[in-house]
């Protein structure tokens, strides 16, 4: 068997962060239209899922490879 410690001090020492800070510390957001570039490796990356990947899609509604909505 394995056994565990808690530091029950730590533990309550560390005050939860608010939602608003967990967003900002766990992710970065920005705007995919920024960056054409971008803009299209995210619209490829949408039928790799959507058609490819999950058949959510029909593969054949989109020729060139990149799903929108």
């Amino acid at each position: 068997m394995h056994s565990h410690r808690i530091n029950h001090d730590a533990a309550q020492q560390k005050t939860p962060l608010s939602p608003d800070k967990q967003h900002k510390e766990n992710f970065h957001c920005r705007c995919i239209n920024e960056d054409p570039d971008n803009q299209q490796r995210v619209l490829a990356l949408r039928y790799l899922v959507y058609c490819q990947e999950r058949n959510f899609l029909p593969a054949q509604n989109y020729p060139d490879g990149k799903e929108s909505d």
